[in-house]
């Protein structure tokens, strides 16, 4: 098991468990590895950046503020054991499963929610 690699897959996972979830397009297309780096939006999203900041000239707060600081921390345990040695292939995939499973959930969710919305718009 190249560790790196390991840790870069669960890195992305847990960014795109937590991401803002709108469209999915940051969560599912703009969260990418390349090469022992994990890099989120650019072309795909260039809005990405604005997810996680606070809002200027807006009012209130950002909802999603931080989100990637979150994400981080809360991958930092998963990756420390992956890159010590102290996770086992099992407990990798374990964790992998648990976020892949998140991630679907959202999409359904998302996909639930566009169906009501146009449910709405046709029924209005």
């Amino acid at each position: 098991m190249d560790v790196i690699r390991e840790a870069c897959n669960l890195l992305k996972l847990v960014l795109q468990a937590r991401a803002p979830y709108d469209t999915g397009n940051l969560a599912i297309n703009s969260i990418r590895i390349v090469g022992n780096a994990v890099y989120i939006g650019g072309e795909i999203a260039d809005y990405a950046i604005y997810t996680n900041e606070p809002w200027i000239n807006r009012s209130g707060k950002n909802p999603n503020e931080g989100w990637v600081e979150r994400a981080i921390k809360e991958a930092k345990p998963l990756i420390s054991r992956a890159l010590s040695g102290r996770a086992t292939v099992e407990d990798v995939e374990q964790t992998k499963k648990m976020y892949n499973t998140i991630i679907e959930r959202r999409k359904k969710e998302m996909v639930a929610q566009r169906v009501q919305e146009k449910e709405e718009i046709k029924g209005g």
